[in-house]
């Protein structure tokens, strides 16, 4: 049974790692988000990436924010049928994970080319 989000409130929960300073900076950019754009409460049990997703009557949340790190987890938020974001620990992964979501992805390549470029231009050379 999930309720309907609340306009002034719509409570998120967050499934990401606390244990690294990629899930906390992730983090911090969402508590960020939600203190310009209306106040929002969230559920969040400080985790690492094996964490689990709760039973489904014992969290009535309007979305979920999530960090997975394995198809299982993908299985399990979606099948909880509530609306998702997704930042995926693995760029080979499948583009879209499902139509109705939204997705976090890190261009690899892209973010070497910017790093090697910035390494020539400030002269920093090997040997």
């Amino acid at each position: 049974m999930v309720r309907s989000c609340t306009a002034e409130r719509p409570e998120v929960s967050l499934l990401t790692e606390t244990s690294t300073e990629y899930g906390r900076s992730l983090l911090r950019g969402i508590l960020r988000y939600s203190r310009l754009h209306g106040l929002w409460l969230f559920y969040i049990e400080p985790e690492h990436l094996d964490q689990f997703l709760p039973p489904k009557g014992s969290w009535l949340r309007d979305g979920i924010l999530a960090r997975t790190g394995s198809p299982e987890m993908i299985r399990r938020v979606l099948a909880s049928g509530l609306p998702f974001v997704v930042s995926s620990l693995y760029e080979a992964q499948q583009s879209r994970v499902d139509p109705r979501s939204g997705e976090i992805r890190t261009d690899c390549e892209a973010v070497a080319r910017m790093a090697a470029l910035h390494l020539m231009e400030t002269r920093l050379r090997r040997g």
